[in-house]
């Protein structure tokens, strides 16, 4: 399992656990809420009513590269537009107090989105030093079909599915004669992808009525289709933050309410029912997802392997060396090299680093984004539910025992309560720091205790937990959810190898396939920015730093 992570540290020794940011950006003069305020809301004016498959300047400074030739007047100020399919790159400036920038762009996809929902897209949102280049050659480019009508016909109804086979699930039925529309056909030619309530669904060529001339006019969705900006290569700045308003220089999509869309950055596969953020960490050699509603689904280039990432959840994936891989003809794109890495809770004050992102206006997003700012009441438990019919069953003594304030150090943690009388199973459910959902588990009898691997939880991770306790598998009882606990750090030495710094680079070696960077980032402040990554959550780092650079063991 790899992780990355950092912090500030300063002439000490300190024992690292998963703490993921700590930043010391210094806010100056109090002009940096102001300039967010006016940045923010000159987006609404200048981007609003944005038309899907184009691009808005939104604020100061953009630049863009363009594929034809075009006027010196060309998207050169706030609120001037463009096309994708003409764009190359797309460059947005880091903020700037002196000048009062911080350029903003902002682009809205159409993606897998089918033509059949014209009012869904993908809105893609460039803060501070970012830049995507177009990595989907014109001539490569996917053209989306006009959709042809099919109709249901079989009496008993035609199964709508979520995917192109048997083994993807029912999510609806077509009666017989009910029509809808159909753009494309899956390769085995059995299936045929329809819009189904406002969704994307899947029927069997067998269950429906289609003119074949026009079936045939259907392109083959194999997934590797991309129209233009759906491919991309991401560059953002790596430096620390001017202000504590804004974390770091960053890209944020969000795809359509309810909807899945797929798309590929810097050679990795995405596909997204929510809003992440997608930024380059230091050195620059490695790509960090942070998930803030919703799920993310990554998928490892080599392996094919896939991995969930869920809101208040990271995953960070290491990048090649630069190269010229884009269309811009500059040896400055990086490329996956690894697979994405377990996911892991991102901290509450990390998360709040992002609160900035409330102001984005709501005309510009498919449905507001909503965070635990600093001030915001805390998320309220999830409300116990009410039995109708308990048949006898006794809640009285039903309360969560162990863990209550901290979950312990080690590689599996047994979580136990005490049992409700006349119940037949129990449901363990554990929440992020957030307050989101993340994972739950049937006991599978009457047993009051589950012994879980906690190896998964980051050292200094925060989550809850509750059970619910079940009837003929309907819910009879509840404890309700515990505060936040902490997951304690192992005091055990970590496996490897005592690293020495390598002072001319940063870099400190501490094993195979493990890293850490350091970086003095204010000397006069003696301020040093430590990052690590490929360790065990089971692992401790200790980080020393002085005159002569960093060391870790």
């Amino acid at each position: 399992m790899y992780r990355y992570a950092t912090l500030i540290v300063g002439f000490v020794l300190l024992m690292l656990g998963g703490a993921l940011f700590q930043h010391a950006g210094a806010q100056a003069g109090g002009t940096c809420p102001a300039l967010v305020e006016q940045a923010l809301s000159a987006m609404d004016d200048n981007c609003g009513g944005l038309e899907r498959n184009s691009a808005c300047y939104g604020y100061n400074q953009v630049s863009a590269t363009f594929l034809e030739e075009v006027s010196e007047d060309f998207f050169t100020q706030p609120s001037d537009r463009t096309t994708v399919s003409i764009l190359a790159k797309l460059t947005t400036s880091p903020l700037n107090l002196e000048t009062n920038e911080w350029g903003v762009a902002v682009m809205s996809l159409q993606a897998n989105v089918p033509n059949t929902l014209p009012g869904q897209a993908v809105t893609f949102i460039l803060l501070g030093d970012a830049e995507l280049e177009n990595a989907v050659e014109p001539e490569d480019a996917f053209t989306p079909a006009d959709p042809v009508p099919v109709f249901g016909n079989v009496r008993e109804g035609a199964n709508v599915r979520s995917g192109p086979g048997l083994n993807f699930n029912v999510i609806g039925a077509l009666a017989n004669n009910d029509r809808v529309e159909a753009d494309g056909i899956d390769p085995t030619g059995d299936w045929l992808r329809i819009v189904y309530n406002d969704r994307i669904g899947w029927v069997s060529l067998s269950v429906i009525a289609v003119d074949t001339q026009a079936l045939a006019t259907l392109p083959v969705l194999d997934g590797t289709q991309r129209m233009p900006m759906q491919a991309f290569y991401l560059r953002t700045g790596i430096g620390q933050p001017t202000c504590n308003e804004i974390s770091d220089d960053v890209l944020v999509v969000q795809g359509p309410k309810n909807l899945e869309v797929e798309f590929t950055v810097n050679g990795a596969d995405v596909r997204i029912g929510s809003t992440v953020l997608f930024r380059i960490l230091p050195p620059g050699d490695l790509m960090e997802i942070i998930v803030l509603d919703g799920h993310a689904i990554v998928t490892d280039p080599d392996t094919g392997a896939v991995k969930t990432v869920f809101a208040g959840y990271r995953s960070v994936v290491c990048l090649s060396e630069p190269d010229n891989l884009g269309i811009d003809g500059e040896s400055n794109d990086r490329v996956v090299s690894c697979g994405w890495s377990e996911p892991e809770p991102v901290q509450l004050d990390t998360l709040q680093g992002w609160c900035v992102l409330e102001g984005v206006p709501e005309d510009l997003l498919n449905y507001p984004i909503d965070l635990l700012c600093p001030g915001d009441p805390p998320p309220a438990p999830p409300q116990e539910p009410v039995s109708q019919n308990t048949g006898g069953v006794d809640c009285s003594n039903f309360r969560l025992t162990h863990p209550l304030f901290s979950i312990p150090a080690g590689p599996a943690e047994t979580f136990y309560w005490d049992e409700a009388h006349g119940v037949d199973d129990y449901r363990i459910i554990f929440y992020n720091s957030v307050g989101a959902e993340v994972a739950s588990y049937n006991v599978g009898g009457t047993t009051p205790n589950i012994t879980l691997n906690t190896r998964g939880l980051p050292i200094g991770g925060v989550g809850s937990w509750r059970v619910q306790a079940l009837l003929n598998g309907e819910v009879v009882c509840d404890t309700g959810q515990t505060a936040p606990l902490v997951h304690e750090a192992d005091t055990n030495n970590p496996p490897g190898a005592t690293a020495t710094p390598d002072l001319s680079s940063g870099v400190v070696y501490t094993g195979p396939g493990q890293k850490v960077v350091w970086e003095c980032i204010n000397p006069a402040a003696n301020l040093v920015q430590v990052s690590w990554f490929g360790y065990s959550v089971a692992d401790n780092l200790d980080i020393s730093y002085n005159s002569q650079g960093a060391n870790a063991t």
